[in-house]
């Protein structure tokens, strides 16, 4: 089975382009134009963007649970089951060491992004907090335990830091902000949310109605994107006057 990821000019939502994709992947642009595609073996930069078509696919790390573009020149690979953090360049081949979590201060590593300083954040499943972890393995934040501040356990689906701020998308119908303290800065209960992008400090939501909802800093309550005729949506990126559905 195979999908069709489109791209569209978001004014007026022109058609530009089209490619086929696994079933299973879903997507993330970065901010100078690159799209990839993401499954749980392997991860394709796609042809047309600001780097040379390429794969990157490791079987000995288990299943691919994520890419962080935060750094588009650094994108990271996060593998869950193994806990293992890779770097890659344009080329998407490894830069520098790979990163083992369970050699750092983490008991659970769930969910893993890249943050500012070469620091990464990663939440902890058992301890159910988000962690800043230098590149020596030494914690420089953490929230605390998050079932004592919002009153539930956290089921962690997506983990990105844009804009010196964190976004944790809670299977619980929330988006979580943080500051680059691991301070608490609320919440935005957005029903069936299942991915994010965050562009100049606006989020865009997408959920399992295929709705996207959009706000910011100043918009306190999220508002409803009105997108063309589509289909069912497994990812949302926007790129100044792009969307990629």
């Amino acid at each position: 089975m195979t999908s069709l990821f489109i791209h569209l000019f978001f004014i007026g939502f022109t058609f530009l382009q089209s490619w086929t994709i696994p079933a299973d992947a879903h997507v993330r642009v970065d901010e100078i134009g690159n799209v990839y595609v993401i499954s749980s073996d392997a991860i394709q930069l796609l042809p047309g963007g600001n780097s040379p078509a390429a794969i990157y696919s490791e079987a000995s790390f288990g299943a691919i649970q994520s890419l962080d573009l935060r750094d588009p020149l650094k994108p990271m690979v996060f593998f869950k089951g193994s806990g293992k953090m890779v770097f890659l360049d344009n080329t998407m081949s490894v830069q520098g060491q790979v990163i083992d979590l369970f050699d750092a201060p983490v008991n659970q590593p769930l969910l893993a992004c890249s943050s500012v300083d070469h620091h990464v954040w990663v939440f902890d499943g058992i301890n159910q907090e988000l962690i800043r972890i230098s590149p020596t393995f030494r914690v420089t934040a953490r929230t605390g335990n998050l079932m004592q501040l919002i009153g539930a356990a956290v089921e962690p689906l997506v983990l990105m830091e844009r804009d010196n701020r964190i976004y944790l998308v809670d299977d619980k119908k929330r988006v979580l902000e943080f500051d680059l303290f691991a301070t608490f800065l609320g919440k935005r209960l957005v029903p069936g949310v299942v991915d994010i992008d965050v562009r100049k400090e606006t989020v865009y939501a997408l959920t399992n109605t295929n709705e996207v909802f959009t706000w910011n800093r100043t918009l306190v309550l999220p508002r409803l994107v009105d997108l063309p005729p589509h289909e069912e949506l497994r990812s949302i990126n926007i790129l100044r006057d792009r969307v990629f559905l």
